[in-house]
């Protein structure tokens, strides 16, 4: 599944956060992009005819129009994300030893199963299904929708609150456009400080570490 997250944390302007992989797939593109200018350029040439007898020459065309079908890089994805104003965050769960029983590494990731999307304090589902049309579809998942702006707004603030141990200005306040704007702010000076302090193995504010992963695999499952 590592390039199917790769492909999905590139998406959101965060394809850095798997830098292995990362570096893999740009390698891989700019060698087929390169095969691909190689292969234009041999069909720009034509074989004419001589009139003396010789044998043909090889002639250039000239070079066709052809919309740009390049993937796009992390820098093109981060600017159209800008120009719409969408901001993204990508984080993992992460759970300290405050107690002090553990023997070596003070940290651990924590791995939950459920899954929960909240829009706009409008509407929220919450269940065992991935966001996408297997587990809708095809999997035996069982999820809620629900539609009531009060309990979508109440289990943002709760989830926001829980998950920065009631940060300041981290639980997205009245769930208004400047609230949100700062709790977004506030999750990025979190994320770096929580950063550091894992790095350092010392105790981190909440549970949430920015996202990396640097495993590699060239291998889909589809």
């Amino acid at each position: 599944m590592v390039p199917a997250s790769h492909d999905t944390v590139k998406a959101l302007g965060h394809g850095t956060s798997m830098p292995n992989q990362d570096k893999e797939l740009e390698s891989e593109l700019a060698r087929e992009r390169a095969h691909q200018e190689r292969m234009k350029e041999v069909e720009r040439h034509e074989f004419k005819e001589r009139e003396d007898g010789a044998p043909p020459e090889l002639v250039r065309k000239p070079k066709a129009l052809t919309p740009n079908t390049n993937p796009r890089s992390n820098a093109d994805i981060a600017k159209e994300l800008d120009s719409l104003g969408i901001k993204t965050l990508v984080a993992s769960l992460w759970t300290y030893d405050h107690d002090g029983v553990s023997k070596g590494e003070k940290y651990r990731e924590i791995y939950i199963h459920s899954k929960l999307m909240i829009i706009d304090d409008a509407f929220f589902t919450l269940g065992s299904a991935n966001l996408n049309l297997r587990s809708m579809a095809v999997d035996a998942e069982i999820n809620i929708g629900c539609d009531d702006p009060r309990l979508s707004k109440n289990l943002r603030s709760r989830v926001f609150t829980m998950h920065t141990d009631d940060a300041i200005r981290c639980n997205g306040g009245d769930g208004g456009h400047h609230a949100i704007q700062e709790a977004f702010d506030a999750w990025v000076k979190l994320l770096s400080e929580n950063r550091i302090s894992k790095d350092d193995q010392k105790p981190c504010k909440g549970f949430l570490i920015p996202f990396e992963d640097k495993r590699t695999s060239n291998m889909r499952i589809a």
